[in-house]
């Protein structure tokens, strides 16, 4: 969007938010809990979920209802089936968790004892499908438009599934993003684009990991975060050469 307005949110640095169907915007203000804005009014409110850092939330639409999931900073997943008004947590502590966005239902996540999990019954069950070797910090990235097809990497591996976690496989992660100051951040854009960002350069791959590529921008810019707006719109900040922009999922900045 071209033009901004302010929400009468309660202060608290980054909030993920997430709108309903029918305009409802619900949102995670820092240390505050869920809260929720009512369409007609405009006005905001907390829900019941009312305390604790969110650090993702999205929607899940059945053909019965409509789920709202949030994860917060201790790895703690909730769902609620009332827009907010209850929730429930699940037993699992997740170091990352979720959703395929095309089949409705299906979740993955790597649990605290780096168990990989998969539910295709929006979190009533749980499979486990293996278990990561290494306790270093996962990154996961599941494709917009394959269901399915997952990666999670972990240090300096990286495991891809294109059958909802029931076999793997170990994809290759560019040399060059492994010898930077900090771990490469996954990310996956439109056609299923994945984007891998370390501290000094941004590969990105078209293939899904089986091979990958420097991205247009300089290879010399120090990168500090990589954000997807829409399928094609990215913003890529950098230390000391200011913000890149991209409305073509990454082609041109």
């Amino acid at each position: 969007s071209d033009v901004y307005k302010r929400q009468n949110l309660p202060l608290g640095g980054y909030a993920p938010v997430v709108m309903a169907s029918d305009g409802t915007l619900f949102a995670g203000p820092a240390n505050r809990g869920v809260w929720k804005r009512d369409t007609a009014t405009q006005l905001w409110s907390q829900t019941g979920l009312g305390v604790g850092v969110i650090e993702d939330m999205w929607l899940e639409v059945t053909d019965t209802s409509l789920l709202l999931f949030a994860l917060d900073d201790k790895g703690r997943l909730y769902r609620s089936a009332d827009q907010g008004a209850a929730w429930a947590a699940f037993d699992h502590i997740f170091r990352v968790v979720s959703s395929d966005p095309i089949q409705t239902g299906h979740l993955i996540g790597v649990l605290e004892d780096r168990s990989i999990v998969t539910s295709n019954d929006a979190g009533d069950s749980w499979q486990s499908v293996g278990v990561l070797p290494e306790a270093t910090y996962p990154q996961l990235a599941v494709a917009l438009d394959k269901p399915g097809h997952y990666i999670i990497t972990f240090g300096e591996i990286a495991l891809r599934t294109i059958d909802f976690g029931q076999t793997w496989a170990e994809v290759p992660l560019p040399a060059a993003s492994l010898s930077g100051y900090s771990t490469p951040v996954l990310y996956v854009g439109a056609r299923s684009r994945l984007y891998l960002l370390a501290y000094d350069n941004l590969h990105f791959s078209n293939d899904f990991g089986d091979s990958w590529q420097f991205s247009q921008i300089e290879t010399t810019i120090s990168f500090t975060d990589l954000q997807r707006f829409d399928q094609e719109t990215w913003l890529a900040g950098t230390l000391q050469a200011g913000l890149f922009i991209s409305k073509d999922n990454g082609e041109t900045w």
